[in-house]
């Protein structure tokens, strides 16, 4: 009773809802930890990357959330600046250098109008696997 499995089959993984609010957003660790310890100073907060975006949200009406994560080294390496990536720019595999304030302003910026277009998907096509996660929670 041997059943064989065809390989070229698709595999279909579930996915969930992710359990943070807002924008998830990665910053290099070794990027903020070097800028701490210049001897120039940290003038615009970048080693407190978290810190400054959320002060950023603060001053907004509609003030965005972001999940701000240390990572490991991006191999971006830029000198007095810090490696971040965006969560639309992880998908591409791209990175934001963040250098001065306006650089965090800008950051903050392109973060909300991805936040608003993927809301707006969201309203169009619905949460990708929510059902299953409504579902598990329902048979509890």
């Amino acid at each position: 009773m041997n059943q064989t499995v065809a390989l070229d089959a698709p595999v279909r993984l579930k996915s969930y809802e992710g359990p943070w609010k807002g924008q998830l957003l990665l910053a290099c660790g070794k990027c903020q930890r070097k800028l701490k310890k210049d001897e120039f100073g940290d003038e615009h907060g970048l080693g407190k990357l978290k810190k400054a975006l959320r002060q950023r949200s603060r001053r907004d009406e509609a003030g965005l959330q972001l999940l701000v994560i240390r990572t490991q080294c991006l191999s971006v390496c830029p000198k007095r600046g810090v490696a971040v990536c965006t969560q639309a720019q992880v998908g591409t595999g791209r990175c934001t250098i963040v250098r001065t304030g306006e650089d965090v302003d800008a950051l903050y910026a392109e973060c909300k109008a991805d936040e608003r277009s993927e809301a707006l998907a969201l309203a169009a096509f619905g949460s990708p696997g929510l059902g299953d996660r409504k579902k598990k929670r329902q048979t509890r």
